[in-house]
């Protein structure tokens, strides 16, 4: 119970600084929104670390590569939402930080690990290069990210899950009357809810 309630409050400030650090990644208008935004993010990010550390009995430090892949999340989905783009240099930072925590827990996926990053970059990059008003390279470099950070297993059941969120958000907006057929939705938050979810449940 009082781990859960300290891995909250860890992360409720982590989700306060999450913001402040995607608002540095673009023009300063859309970072102007009510406190409310800014306190729901922070309860958010505060929330999925609490559940991560109830979820089993390992300790904080143990927990750290879930925790750092939900900051992680976070702060591209924010900065996918607010600006529209994805920056590269949370990319580059988190790519050998994420896989590496990986590879310390479980020694022989380094292979694995490699080739899954490689595998959502082709997939995205793929998809980026034929309809690229659909899918940016920002996606497509993200897709390598998680990948390689989870696994390809994991993120293919992310990546579906992520892709059926999507689908029922546009749903959602198209028939309430919020979006037009053309409009389109950032994929990043979507891709990292179904990849967190799949890597946080299994």
């Amino acid at each position: 119970m009082w781990g859960a309630l300290f891995a909250g409050g860890l992360g409720t400030a982590a989700g306060w600084y999450v913001w402040r650090q995607a608002c540095r990644f673009g023009p300063s208008a859309p970072c102007r929104s009510p406190l409310f935004h800014r306190a729901a993010v922070s309860l958010l990010c505060g929330i999925l670390f609490a559940i991560v550390r109830m979820q089993d009995g390992r300790g904080i430090t143990e927990q750290l590569p879930t925790l750092l892949l939900i900051v992680f999340c976070l702060l591209v989905s924010l900065t996918d939402v607010l600006f529209r783009r994805i920056p590269n240099a949370v990319l580059l930072a988190a790519l050998p930080v994420l896989s590496g925590l990986r590879w310390l827990e479980h020694s022989d996926v380094w292979l694995s690990s490699l080739l899954a990053g490689g595998f959502g970059l082709l997939l995205f990059g793929t998809i980026s290069a034929l309809r690229p008003d659909a899918v940016g390279m920002g996606d497509a470099k993200l897709a390598g990210v998680l990948a390689a950070a989870v696994g390809w297993r994991t993120f293919v059941g992310g990546l579906t899950v992520g892709c059926a969120l999507a689908l029922a958000a546009g749903v959602l907006m198209l028939f309430g009357g919020r979006a037009g057929r053309g409009a389109s939705l950032p994929f990043a938050p979507f891709l990292c809810a179904g990849v967190l979810a799949v890597y946080v449940l299994s």
